[in-house]
């Protein structure tokens, strides 16, 4: 009688892994996991601090336009003589957003925003990293 080739093979076992297979494939995703939260830290950790460098001179610019436009002197004046400026507030209100220097203070909000934004996601990935885990590798 003779068998055919798919008859052989189908009696052969079938081939596995060898033993701890399982254990060292988790491991070694667990380290490329790691591996790759740990480059997002130091580039979260470069973006944060090239957004606080940043923030030195456009904070200093936007104090400067600010200065220069005489918003301080128009805000402190709510807060000093409020019954001047009750009658007309609509008015002052008016020549308050007028005085505001949009561009400066745009960029400011800009760089406040990715500074925080930056330091959120550093947070995330600092507790991904640090997270415990069951699996054991040596």
């Amino acid at each position: 009688m003779t068998k055919s080739l798919t008859d052989i093979l189908r009696e052969l076992p079938a081939p596995e892994p060898p033993p701890g297979a399982a254990h060292d494939i988790l491991c070694a995703i667990r380290d490329e996991q790691r591996r790759k939260i740990k480059m997002r830290v130091v580039m979260t950790s470069a973006a944060a601090i090239v957004s606080a460098i940043a923030l030195i001179p456009v904070y200093q610019a936007a104090r400067d336009h600010f200065a220069a436009t005489g918003f301080f002197q128009l805000v402190s004046m709510a807060f000093s003589d409020l019954d001047a400026i009750s009658g007309m507030l609509g008015q002052f209100l008016m020549m308050v957003l007028e005085s505001l220097p949009a561009a400066p203070a745009a960029a400011l909000l800009a760089v406040v925003l990715a500074f925080i934004l930056s330091l959120k996601q550093l947070a995330r990935y600092v507790a991904q990293l640090y997270r415990p885990t069951r699996l054991v590798c040596h």
